[in-house]
């Protein structure tokens, strides 16, 4: 079971909108009505309804867009967050990390 579905990041970085359900981490990924929307699980009722909102034109769907990729370059980008756990990892094992990248096959030569 993943705590946040990589499919729905991707949808979000993409500008698709998105429903899904309150279940396991998919909240931190998206705030109801502002990056996409959210049902209770199982509910057919409430996914008709937010179709039915969003069909109406009652919601901003390029603001919804626009929001969606911004929180998923604002807080799931790999390469910032590769670089922090880098930085913690380096922090733990007392290492001051280099201030050039290091190529693989010079490390080991």
């Amino acid at each position: 079971m993943e705590g946040i579905p990589v499919s729905l990041m991707e949808a979000m970085a993409l500008g698709v909108i998105t429903v899904s359900t309150w279940h396991s981490g998919i909240p931190e990924l998206i705030d109801d009505g502002v990056e996409g929307f959210l049902v209770e699980e199982r509910n057919a009722g409430q996914i008709a309804d937010i179709i039915t909102t969003i069909e109406s034109g009652e919601v901003d769907l390029a603001s919804m867009r626009v929001a969606a990729r911004a929180k998923i370059e604002r807080e799931f980008d790999n390469r910032e967050l590769d670089t922090r756990l880098e930085q913690i990892a380096f922090a733990l094992a007392g290492i001051v990390p280099a201030t050039e990248p290091v190529r693989v096959a010079e490390a080991v030569s």
